[in-house]
């Protein structure tokens, strides 16, 4: 009697179904409720228990994992979220995110600090912290930057003299003397973008022209942009917790597995030839207060300190030199596709759209939720990973009839310290080529595509780090 009992149930579990699709559809309809919806996090893939969503990795491809987090957007829309390795990650794919929670929950974000970032800079430099010395850093920069009468000069253009604005132009006759040589003939630019404003860079940091070779100048510029394109936030290693250092740095094979080894031997190649001609620079007797390094060492308030001038000062010839020349190299791009002089038009509506297009910092630096916040009716708790997918707002920008100012500096709390003076000099820059030249791509060299490891099929525009690597870097210079 009770085994044709049981198979009477095996035989109808009907009812049992029809109570748990009750049931299930109660609870999704629980989701959809605004009292509920504020305790749940927003939209996203599911993984592996305990593991997480490990395909934004790009298993050993970051390439990979760029375009998945593309994907991700089109199959989620505006705001995603997803676990790893026990991290919350959110991604905002909008610029009104973006916006929203750069500005009006900044007393809530923070700098997320890659771990490969704090195992090279070792607690200094204002790029990666927000430790009160480190905001007294950059308050200090800014001062010191932008507060500088010359470069008020340069940036207002008052018409009042100015040596950084001199500079500037003729770093650009050296840059144009260069295309004219190679006129009709395929050139690489990237190269010759750098070598420019690296030489501009040094004048403003050292208030005097660079003393090395041009061989040495562009070897530092390939470990810098190297560096750049191989240290992602996509990798495994930036989600360990930074305590593990003290042991990856006794075990050499698994800093060699993990890429390390590369990242460490390059930063400190750079980073010995600028201590060296730091110490130069200090021994020498033309010092000045048109350095910038001049003004920082004499600031009795800041009283800063000999490491964190090292640090302070790979950060501004490294980042700003590599992120700059790589927008001049897609702005070459952007005027090989325009059919019409930029300057006739007005240059600052082209700026835009040449920073859409090269979005060299597609991830943007990744911010870290210090208090829980609410955004677009979902929680987003304390501790969570927060990215800004400014490739995504970028290309879904260039879509768009009117649309909001492009981001390539960022905004917010990690918004570029450098970007005035940065966007300053690219405007001067682009100007003087667009007057003097009109830019072809050249049909013969093919676009800068790398494979995905896994399955060999090309990228056409893909980031395996911080930077995103132009899709063309050779052009056809013809005077006009």
């Amino acid at each position: 009697m009770h085994e044709s009992t049981f198979a009477g149930c095996l035989r109808h579990p009907l009812p049992e179904l029809g109570l748990f699709a009750c049931f299930v559809g109660f609870v999704w309809w629980l989701r959809g409720l605004p009292f509920i919806r504020a305790y749940v996090l927003p939209p996203g893939p599911y993984g592996l228990p305990w593991i997480g969503y490990t395909a934004c990795l790009g298993n050993l491809d970051c390439a990979n994992g760029f375009e998945e987090m593309q994907k991700l957007k089109v199959k989620y829309g505006d705001l995603v979220s997803f676990t790893l390795l026990g991290n919350t990650v959110v991604v905002l794919n909008t610029s009104e995110m973006v916006h929203e929670a750069a500005i009006k929950h900044r007393p809530q974000i923070g700098r997320y600090t890659l771990t490969t970032n704090h195992w090279l800079a070792q607690g200094d430099g204002i790029s990666n912290y927000d430790t009160p010395r480190a905001l007294e850093l950059r308050l200090a920069f800014f001062r010191h930057l932008y507060g500088y009468e010359d470069m008020i000069n340069y940036l207002g253009d008052n018409g009042s003299t100015s040596e950084i604005r001199d500079t500037v132009q003729a770093e650009t006759k050296r840059l144009l003397l260069s295309l004219k040589n190679n006129c009709g003939i395929p050139t690489d630019v990237l190269p010759l973008a750098r070598y420019t404003v690296w030489n501009i860079m040094w004048k403003i940091v050292f208030g005097r022209s660079c003393d090395l070779t041009r061989e040495q100048i562009e070897h530092l510029l390939d470990q810098i942009s190297t560096n750049n394109t191989e240290n992602s936030m996509l990798q495994l290693i930036q989600l360990m917790p930074k305590q593990w250092l003290y042991i990856l740095d006794r075990i050499p094979w698994a800093m060699k597995l993990l890429g390390m080894d590369k990242l460490n031997r390059r930063y400190t190649e750079v980073n010995a030839c600028l201590r060296a001609q730091l110490k130069s620079y200090e021994q020498s007797q033309d010092k000045s207060p048109k350095a910038l390094l001049y003004r920082l060492q004499n600031d009795q308030r800041l009283n800063i300190q000999k490491k964190e001038l090292e640090r302070l000062l790979f950060e501004m010839m490294a980042a700003g030199t590599d992120t700059t020349s790589l927008t001049l190299t897609n702005a070459c791009a952007y005027m090989a596709e325009c059919n019409e002089l930029l300057t006739v038009s007005g240059l600052d509506k082209h700026m835009d759209r040449i920073h859409r297009q090269a979005s060299v910092v597609p991830l943007a630096l990744p911010h870290v939720v210090r208090q829980p916040i609410h955004m677009s009716g979902y929680h987003i708790p304390a501790g969570s990973i927060m990215i800004f997918n400014l490739y995504a707002i970028h290309q879904t920008q260039m879509r768009e009839v009117c649309p909001m100012a492009a981001m390539p500096f960022s905004i917010g709390s990690r918004a570029c310290p450098g970007q005035r003076l940065a966007n300053k000099v690219l405007q001067d820059i682009i100007r003087a080529i667009d007057q003097n030249f009109s830019v072809q791509i050249d049909p013969v060299s093919p676009p800068n595509r790398t494979e995905n490891m896994r399955t060999g099929e090309p990228h056409a525009r893909i980031s395996r780090g911080l930077t995103l690597t132009p899709t063309k870097t050779v052009f056809v210079f013809h005077t006009r």
